[in-house]
């Protein structure tokens, strides 16, 4: 058991920000305790970056891990600046989906490539440790260990993903791939079953366990071919669950394996009218708290959780809306 040499003490919090645009774009910031910061895609527009206006406000100097979940559009623009400023050679994870790995197919499909996706690439070879760079699948994982006040046992944080699966990348060949690229000509709309999904577990004798599930945009595709337990690890029993796929009926599956959730946010696409209220209702059905990052109108929005590290689990969670975010 490797310790970290930071301390963690009881009312401690761990913040999740989700970041919402107008018409689309999403991003989550994680801060736990100021002392583990990480990065779930990112989007920007021409007024707008407002994981880095997080990040600034944070006043951190280098995040622990980026992860890029697929590479949709508004999954995409403004990761590059995040990684230009803001890894660390030696410290920072660099997350992305087993499979579509562009290095792979540069040489044939370069042109299809634009300079958002291209540059994030460089700047992952220039500034991130091959040993740091992980390519996710459902058996992806990575624990660290804290020193906690008051205790022998150190509190335990694990960082684990759940998708994609092995079988579907390892079902890609060359010949898929160029039928694809000469249907869809960009990469960026490659079907979302690459989507990475991350759980967050924080863990201790002396605490309410903390269980946050992102899960990107999460197609039925994959759901469906997810060994049974591994699915209810993952989507079960959550504090948090960002909703897949900006609320949409294509990840409706998972509802057959949350038993409970306290809270559920979602991020907007405004041209494929999501998210759906059906699907926000069967949120609701189980009894979580549901909030949209653009329930109300505005170029943004920002739910903020703070969880606290508490021995019982009375006002674990404060929810905070900011811009155009709101409960559903």
């Amino acid at each position: 058991m490797k310790l970290t040499n930071k301390f963690i003490k009881l009312n401690d919090k761990l913040s999740i920000y989700v970041i919402g645009y107008e018409k689309k774009g999403e991003s989550i910031l994680v801060n736990f305790a100021d002392k583990f910061f990480g990065v779930v895609d990112c989007y920007r527009t021409s007024q707008y970056s407002k994981t880095v206006e997080f990040i600034q406000s944070l006043g951190i100097n280098h995040l622990d891990f980026v992860c890029w979940t697929h590479t949709d559009e508004d999954h995409t623009l403004g990761l590059s600046e995040v990684m230009e400023n803001y890894v660390d050679y030696e410290k920072t994870m660099f997350i992305t989906p087993e499979g579509f790995a562009p290095k792979e197919i540069f040489s044939k499909f370069e042109d299809d490539f634009d300079v958002e996706y291209k540059r994030i690439f460089e700047l992952a070879e220039q500034n991130i440790h091959p040993a740091n760079h992980f390519s996710a699948n459902h058996g992806f994982s990575r624990t660290f260990y804290y020193n906690f006040a008051g205790s022998t046992t150190p509190l335990k944080l694990e960082l684990k993903s759940y998708s994609p699966l092995s079988h579907i990348v390892k079902g890609l060949s060359l010949k898929v791939v160029e039928s694809y690229f000469s249907e869809h000509n960009k990469i960026r709309s490659h079907p979302n079953f690459f989507s990475i999904t991350l759980r967050l577990l924080i863990t201790h004798p002396d605490i309410v366990p903390i269980s946050v599930c992102l899960t990107s945009d999460l197609d039925n595709y994959v759901i469906k071919k997810m060994l049974r337990n591994e699915a209810e690890d993952c989507f079960s029993d959550n504090l948090i669950m960002k909703i897949p796929h900006h609320g949409s009926p294509n990840s409706n599956e998972i509802f057959r394996f949350i038993n409970s959730l306290s809270h559920a946010v979602t991020t907007t696409y405004s041209s494929s009218s999501l998210p759906r209220p059906e699907i926000i209702n069967q949120y609701k059905s189980k009894k979580s708290i549901v909030s949209n990052t653009g329930f109300k109108s505005g170029d943004f929005g920002i739910v903020h959780y703070d969880v606290f590290l508490k021995k019982h689990p009375v006002n674990l969670v404060k929810v905070t809306h900011m811009g155009a975010a709101d409960y559903c």
